[in-house]
């Protein structure tokens, strides 16, 4: 659906996807045992639920003035457009499980209370590129999850896709970034973000924390050589927190962690490479990342860790059928923390031009889970059927 203004050079557009299916989900402690199983109609596995507005005005000579709100919603709960549902997490398994920083099977809960999904004001231009400023998806989320190389669907069997996001802040984030234009077949991109509180320093006895920093710097790459397609992202945060009252009432980067009670010193850097291959009805997709998590005032807190995964999908008429899968270690500087592996398959029918139907399954499993851990295994599977407007 769009509507014109008055003036030619203006757009306003609206566009999303609307995702519904009938959804199994299992999830298993870090004992083995079943903490939770339900099957119901809720938000689909094919694509998150979404409203966009666009709104672009040409200024002439070239250049471009783009105003975008991505508002995530959930049409099969009670609390629709003040809430989303979590990509990750259970979306009928609500329960939460012990409280664990390793978590890279997640069991909490399916509705995330922060609807925005992107919004930034850009200024484009064919000859300089493009500047945005706002609340804006991370370049390794984008490339991981929204820019083709990913086949499957962002919950169990899939999850290695964009591994180690949560620790280098997340997949959004208030900042800015500036794309080049396009230089032969390669692009490159800068981008720097800042935590929920930006950066904020405080003398004052009562305030919560003298100094509360959360910068994240990404460096992005693309390459467009036709049949092959390829992306890496570099990116480096470093959050600093020195409490003299009290513990952070808010997350970094929309992350929640556990509030330090004296300070926090970490610094990590994460390297992605995702790279899609289409060979007429054949597409095969890599995606890698590698993490390394530095805290310097507690060294067992430091985390390293490599994830490979791999795709492939066969086309043939209106059906695609594909399969992924992947595997990830973590250490600590004592021990190894995760040994994870996951598989997911899957089948999509366009019944149109902008709809489809589809089946899918996949399970993620930890072979060296400790008691304590969230997660041990899970499983989901569902049928439905996606829309986009």
């Amino acid at each position: 659906m769009a509507a014109t203004s008055a003036f030619a050079q203006s757009s306003v557009t609206i566009s999303g996807n609307a995702d519904v299916g009938v959804v199994t989900k299992a999830a298993y402690g870090g004992d083995g045992k079943l903490f939770g199983k339900s099957t119901g109609v809720a938000d689909g596995l094919n694509s998150p639920n979404r409203i966009i507005l666009t709104v672009k005005e040409d200024l002439g000579g070239g250049t471009t003035a783009t105003f975008y709100n991505e508002h995530g919603i959930s049409p099969t709960n009670t609390t629709d457009w003040s809430s989303r549902t979590f990509n990750g997490a259970p979306q009928v398994v609500g329960v939460a499980k012990n409280s664990t920083t390793d978590n890279q099977i997640p069991a909490s809960g399916s509705l995330n209370a922060s609807t925005n999904r992107g919004t930034y004001l850009g200024l484009a231009n064919a000859k300089m590129g493009e500047i945005r400023a706002g609340y804006l998806v991370s370049s390794l989320y984008n490339t991981s999850a929204q820019s083709g190389y990913f086949l499957g669907v962002e919950q169990y069997g899939a999850l290695l896709k964009d591994y180690g996001l949560g620790e280098v802040g997340g997949a959004r984030a208030n900042g800015l970034q500036y794309t080049t234009p396009k230089l032969g077949m390669f692009t490159g991109t800068v981008q720097q973000q800042y935590g929920d509180e930006r950066t904020y320093t405080s003398d004052a006895a009562t305030a919560p924390y003298s100094t509360n920093k959360a910068e994240r710097t990404a460096l992005r790459a693309d390459m467009d050589a036709g049949a092959l397609r390829a992306t890496y992202v570099h990116t480096e945060l470093t959050k600093v927190q020195t409490v003299v009252g009290g513990t952070p009432a808010t997350s970094i980067f929309g992350v929640a962690g556990t509030a330090p009670t004296a300070s926090a010193d970490q610094k990590a850097k994460h390297d992605h490479l995702s790279a899609i291959y289409t060979y007429g009805p054949v597409a095969a997709t890599y995606q890698y990342n590698k993490l390394d998590l530095t805290d310097n005032l507690t060294a067992g807190n430091g985390r390293n860790g490599k994830s490979n995964q791999y795709g492939i999908q066969y086309t043939v008429g209106a059906a695609s059928v594909y399969a992924i899968t992947g595997k990830v270690t973590v250490d600590s500087p004592t021990a190894r923390v995760n040994d994870i592996s996951n598989t997911q398959y899957g089948v999509r029918y366009n019944l149109s031009k902008r709809t489809l139907a589809y089946f899918m399954a996949g399970e993620s499993k930890d072979s060296v889970p400790t008691a304590a851990d969230k997660m041990s295994k899970g499983k989901m599977n569902g049928v439905g059927v996606m829309h986009a407007f």
